[in-house]
């Protein structure tokens, strides 16, 4: 997508950006796609990752997610991101506040 929104030779740089420093690095993006999408959407967005930032064989965040999920079956995975959710990145959140005015 990027690729052919960013397809002029001015946006080379803001391609090169968006793909490396940001798309190839969402790792946990990988648990979504092992918990709903097909197994091998999920093994090509693997390989993505590696084909358009092969620096990420070096990055263990990568290797744990990809390994975790690679060896987890979603009937697990599930249940355990959504203890996660709810047990431990709902204590980060800040309560927000909203002020209405009639």
């Amino acid at each position: 997508m990027v690729q052919s929104i960013f397809s002029e030779k001015k946006y080379q740089k803001v391609q090169k950006f968006l793909i490396k420093d940001f798309i190839t690095k969402n790792y946990v993006g990988l648990v979504q796609l092992r918990n709903y999408a097909k197994y091998k959407y999920f093994l090509r967005e693997i390989w993505y990752l590696i084909k358009f930032n092969w620096e990420n064989i070096f990055s263990p965040s990568f290797w744990f997610f990809s390994l975790g999920c690679i060896v987890t079956p979603a009937k697990f995975l599930i249940p355990m991101v959504d203890w996660y959710k709810n047990k431990i990145y709902a204590k980060s959140l800040t309560e927000i506040k909203f002020k209405y005015k009639f």
